[in-house]
């Protein structure tokens, strides 16, 4: 490899700053008529990859500590909790993909020719469907995903790429509007001219806080996950889980210490020494513990020390005392090592069902079952409604991206003509079963609100008030839906007769 090519400076994207400005005026329309750029391989990047560590000093703390202190915890607890990295796994894929596993992610749909045919190719192009799953991951887990809209010399979005949220800042004006300052780099060497806060978004070092890139509002699609619309930043899923993920880890490692060093009986060794001087006895015991421990064989090796499943042989014998003969008080026992602490666990299960309450998932998803219990119905409801808010939540975002393709291509998103709609897959066969067992209910009680019970009271409603009030029908669908029941019954009478 030639010597130039180690350059760090040669390793910086390509910057095109007319690109971006261009765009910008497109954005605006500033100059809706300015046509796209013959280069084709000219874009609009303008992060670094590179030196994207996780290292952070206290200054880090103390301008976003608390930010910055959660995306380490969260990957943390990704890499070390198979509870919290599985129900990140779970939520992603309830989240994009349907239970036969053959629907795409989400589907995008306008009646519109031209407006479907800038919806496909961006989705086809920049690969975004396919990407679903871990912009959904990475939003839950973090809270907030950066992702950089990379545009072509077309004005076509060509990807989107995916940024280290700890090394990316907003920047807000006081009435919470995005900055509208547009990015700028030096001619040679591609270096970032901007200071703080002049763009809407701008990439550091996280070693050295120096500003690598910047971003016009529309270069950076910010993905917040439970914004409280106050802050900047989204909030992660697993804020609250990482305080009681932290105990349980200092426990669990504290009782396993104490099973692999506490949990094994001891041995106790009584050497008679009886007659024998201070200076005898510490020589008779250093004799002992040295043949039992380190016994030297015929080759001149050491065997291992002993273990508890070792047994000992030792001689003993009778002797006369004043006057009386007594044993030998040499022998061996065993302690025991009756520790509550290594069963008793109440208090580290009170800590696991802490921990499973804060992932936001029915403990029967991850093998809990006992913890399930009675309420698995109720925990599916609430975990479906949760997965709903992040496909709303999804959606809202990649609309984001849309618009902005489709204003690229002269087509104002505003307009009726061009509007569209975001689908995303049935979530489970849980929430299938619970809105069958709602319609059934509802289907049971016109049925009494018609007079249809063995108590045959009057009807409460007419079949015309429940057709257009309960199912939402009009004049004309309810005049061929009753049609059609006088239809059948006529059908059963004759039928009958």
């Amino acid at each position: 490899m030639a010597d130039d090519q180690l350059n760090p400076s040669l390793q910086l994207p390509r910057r095109n700053p007319n690109l971006i400005q261009r765009i910008a005026s497109a954005i605006t329309r500033a100059d809706p008529a300015m046509g796209p750029q013959p280069e084709q391989q000219a874009s609009t990047q303008s992060s670094v990859a590179a030196n994207v560590t996780r290292a952070m000093y206290d200054k880090y703390f103390l301008t976003q500590g608390d930010r910055l202190a959660i995306y380490q915890d969260v990957d943390e607890m990704d890499d070390a909790s198979e509870e919290a990295s599985t129900s990140l796994d779970a939520i992603s894929d309830n989240v994009c993909t349907s239970e036969d596993g053959t629907m795409e992610s989400f589907t995008v749909f306008s009646n519109n020719p031209k407006v479907q045919t800038v919806l496909d190719d961006t989705c086809a192009r920049a690969h975004i469907k396919e990407h679903s799953y871990s912009h959904v991951r990475n939003k839950i887990k973090y809270g907030d995903l950066f992702a950089e809209i990379v545009i072509n010399g077309d004005l076509d979005i060509v990807t989107l790429k995916s940024l280290s949220a700890s090394s990316m800042y907003r920047n807000e004006d006081p009435s919470g509007h995005l900055l509208e300052g547009l990015p700028s780099y030096s001619a040679q060497g591609g270096n970032c001219l901007n200071k703080e806060q002049e763009c809407a978004f701008e990439q550091r070092d996280e070693n050295t806080q120096r500003i690598l890139a910047t971003f016009a509002p529309w270069q950076i699609l910010h993905m917040r996950h439970n914004h409280d619309g106050m802050s900047l930043y989204g909030r992660s899923m697993l804020t609250v889980s990482r305080v009681s993920w932290k105990k349980i880890k200092a426990e669990e490692e504290a009782l396993i210490m104490g099973r692999l060093i506490r949990a094994m009986m001891k041995l106790v060794f009584y050497v008679d020494t009886t007659g024998l001087s201070k200076r005898q006895k510490t020589q008779a015991l250093q004799d002992f513990q040295r043949d039992i421990l380190q016994r030297t064989r015929i080759d001149g090796k050491r065997e291992n020390p002993f273990s508890v499943l070792t047994d000992f042989f030792l001689s003993t014998e009778s002797f006369r005392m004043a006057g009386q003969v007594v044993e030998s008080k040499t022998r061996i026992d065993v302690i025991d090592p009756k520790n509550d602490g290594l069963v008793q666990i109440d208090d580290i299960l009170y800590l696991h069902r802490k921990f499973l309450a804060t992932l936001r998932i029915p403990p029967a998803y991850l093998g809990f079952e006992k913890d399930a219990g009675a309420g698995v119905s109720m925990q599916d409801i609430e975990f479906v409604r949760f997965l709903r808010r992040i496909q709303q939540s999804m959606g809202h975002d990649y609309r984001k991206l849309f618009d902005l393709a489709l204003i690229l291509k002269g087509l104002d998103p505003t307009d009726v003509a061009n509007a569209y709609e975001i689908n995303w897959p049935t979530l489970s066969t849980t929430d299938a079963a619970a809105t069958a067992a709602a319609e059934y209910q509802l289907a049971q009680a016109d049925a009494l609100a018609l007079g249809a019970s063995s108590l045959n009271q009057e009807p409460y409603f007419s079949r015309e008030w429940i057709l257009k009030k309960r199912h939402g029908l009009d004049d004309e669908e309810i005049k061929v839906v009753l049609q059609q029941i006088d239809e059948m019954k006529a059908a059963r009478l004759k039928q009958m007769a």
